[in-house]
């Protein structure tokens, strides 16, 4: 399995939501394209499923968990990417607190306390 393939796997399981090739592209610094062909051969296994615009864990992931290190890492990449297109502030903290970057989950997870505070 090639380390995008890896990487794409561990962002996907990390993801709060169906994760889009854009996001998984920034993430892990590479094109769209290169996400979006691993991706494909990921479904066709079934370790990766296509659902709501995204890759999803399928049912023949592995449930072997990655590194700590590299969960730590990827965890920052993809609150940094989905930080910068503005996402769920709730789900861009949860990525920094998974990763113990406190200081910069503070202020999404504030953020997103008072958006449920002031929608509910």
């Amino acid at each position: 399995m090639t380390d995008i393939a890896t990487d794409l796997i561990a962002l996907t399981r990390l993801a709060p939501e169906p994760l889009r090739s854009e996001d998984a592209a920034a993430a892990l610094g590479t094109d769209v394209l290169a996400v979006e062909v691993t991706g494909e051969a990921l479904v066709a296994d079934g370790v990766l499923a296509f659902e709501d615009g995204g890759f999803v864990v399928g049912p023949r992931a592995q449930t072997a968990p990655a590194s700590p290190i590299r969960e730590t890492t990827w965890a920052v990449a993809l609150a940094e990417a989905l930080e910068a297109r503005h996402a769920d502030p709730g789900e861009v903290g949860l990525l920094y607190a998974r990763a113990a970057r406190w200081e910069r989950a503070r202020d999404p997870l504030a953020e997103a306390a008072l958006q449920t505070t002031t929608d509910g």
